[in-house]
């Protein structure tokens, strides 16, 4: 994710703000990784890709039979609390590398950087190693010798489209996330 790093890098260093601390960020970005990669979630993202994905999947990948489930395995790894997308260390680069003093931070910070950081999924160079990534971890052995090609081809097309789909979703949830989870100001 090294072309991800320096993205984020550069792009949240002009949202960086003076109230926004290191262990603000840091929980943010766990809370909504554990949040993602749970069941309700991972139900939600299912019936929110589903129909699109597999209307345009070819139909020997049997979408609407093995997305549910080939979904969840992608989004452990792809929203994974230490090192998927919400990862502290990707969406907090820039506020981590100064000193801060614990404050609680304004929804609009909180709502800002989601919003920035959930933007990027849908750049097609990030799409892109953000897929070379899945496919060098061996991700798709996890489904039998016999079924790489046809995870391989899954991965492909879940991926782009669902990168996609999050970055255009509507926002709105974000505010409630800040507020409850973060419980900004």
């Amino acid at each position: 994710f090294n072309m991800l790093k320096f993205v984020l890098t550069i792009a949240l260093a002009s949202f960086a703000s003076a109230e926004l601390t290191c262990e603000d960020c840091s929980n943010m970005g766990t809370t909504m990784g554990e949040y993602s990669t749970s069941d309700k979630a991972i139900q939600a993202q299912i019936g929110y890709f589903m129909p699109a994905i597999c209307a345009a999947a070819p139909a020997e990948l049997e979408c609407e039979t093995y997305f549910p489930a080939f979904w969840a395995s992608v989004d452990k790894v792809l929203f994974d609390p230490a090192e998927g997308w919400f990862a502290p260390k990707y969406l907090c680069q820039d506020v981590c590398v100064k000193k801060t003093f614990m404050q609680t931070p304004t929804c609009d910070e909180c709502v800002n950087r989601m919003f920035t950081h959930i933007s990027y999924m849908a750049d097609e160079e990030i799409q892109v190693e953000v897929l070379d990534k899945f496919m060098e971890s061996g991700f798709c052995d996890q489904f039998g010798e016999e079924n790489v090609e046809q995870c391989t081809a899954g991965l492909e097309l879940v991926l782009p489209m669902a990168m996609t789909m999050i970055a255009a979703a509507d926002v709105g949830w974000a505010t409630e996330f800040c507020s409850n989870q973060i419980n900004c100001m």
